[in-house]
């Protein structure tokens, strides 16, 4: 009798330590999910819808480090022949999630502009030129699933001035809403059908901007659309605008804002959450990151657009391009996921123009 009690209390304990050990954490990091099955086909630009998120929810990250850094081996898409086989040491370096090459950035691609919908990175920028009204905006379309280049529009051009069309320059800023993809240059506003980027004509239509209204960089936040201008050693100037009154029929020129606000000096790129706007500040060489109820921080060289997406910190930098490397330099990836968390951990920024 004592031997099967005491056989039956072994059974029992050895059926709750494996009970225990079958059990996932809580603090474990749960796979990432993907919207297509296992062999389906990458998805289209067609295939997503042009509704972006604005104001996007900003919740508490999770408590544990999610992300550790990359190499230049780790970095997905076509890689570049310049610079060296070798990424550049930063501070912010570690919490890199993922990293990708954008296209064409041996001929010259320099991007500047980034919108996330889905799995897909619309990375806007332009061809690089001494001239800056040599500079035509492009558009690559990016599955941050497999890095491959989906669409890569090299010009896109419609009638302002005119019957003579005039395309697009220096684009520096983009967003996307319902009613399309919009990307800002210093003197016009564009607005495009995403559906046909690299499919033909994609110009929904254009705008000229008023001398005091600089497209800089783009913030489409809720019903309003703002312009930020950057100024190298000073604070510049955040002009919103109601995006139904831009869209009025008829309507060809944006002037008179709603109101205006001041943003920080080398403004690069804007996003915004439910707990305010997010700025990035950059140059080649140096990087600052202000979000909202925080002290800057140090961010990725060369940085440009943002877009936050839950915990990922989504930008883009030019630090890696052709035009600002010199022989065979370390080199950033053109487009960067990071652990938000870890950035905002991150120590102060010491760049020269603060």
């Amino acid at each position: 009798m004592r031997l099967r009690l005491g056989l039956a209390l072994v059974a029992l304990l050895a059926g709750l330590l494996v009970g225990c050990g079958g059990e996932p954490s809580r603090n474990a990091v749960p796979a990432p999910s993907t919207n297509a099955g296992p062999g389906e086909p990458a998805p289209t630009p067609t295939q997503r819808s042009t509704q972006a998120p604005t104001g996007q929810s900003d919740p508490d990250p999770a408590p544990t480090r999610r992300c550790g850094g990359v190499s230049y081996g780790d970095v997905l898409g076509p890689k570049p022949k310049l610079g060296h086989a070798k990424l550049r040491k930063t501070r912010v370096m570690p919490a890199v999630c993922a990293a990708y090459w954008a296209p064409h950035l041996d001929d010259y691609f320099t991007p500047q502009a980034l919108e996330i919908q889905g799995d897909l990175a619309y990375v806007g920028g332009y061809k690089w030129n001494r001239s800056v009204s040599r500079r035509p905006c492009q558009i690559a379309v990016i599955d941050t699933r497999t890095g491959r280049t989906l669409a890569f529009v090299k010009k896109f051009q419609a009638p302002v001035y005119g019957p003579t069309p005039t395309y697009c320059r220096h684009g520096g800023g983009m967003d996307m809403d319902s009613h399309g993809l919009w990307v800002a240059e210093l003197e016009r506003l564009w607005l495009l059908d995403p559906a046909k980027l690299g499919k033909g004509d994609p110009v929904l239509r254009v705008w000229r901007l008023d001398k005091r209204v600089r497209g800089a960089t783009v913030l489409i936040d809720g019903n309003r659309i703002g312009f930020g201008s950057y100024r190298p050693a000073s604070t510049g100037k955040l002009r919103w605008f109601s995006v139904a009154d831009v869209l009025r029929p008829g309507r060809t020129l944006i002037s008179g804002p709603a109101s205006v606000e001041r943003v920080p000096v080398r403004l690069q790129g804007i996003s915004s959450t439910d707990k305010g706007l997010w700025f990035s500040s950059s140059d080649a060489h140096c990087a600052s990151l202000k979000a909202p109820g925080h002290k800057p921080v140090t961010f990725v060289h060369g940085a440009e657009d943002v877009e936050i997406r839950g915990p990922d910190l989504w930008t883009v930098s030019e630090a890696g391009v052709k035009a600002y490397l010199h022989g065979r330099d370390p080199i950033v990836p053109s487009l960067l996921r990071l652990d938000k968390r870890a950035v905002l951990a991150g120590g102060a920024p010491t760049c020269r123009w603060l």
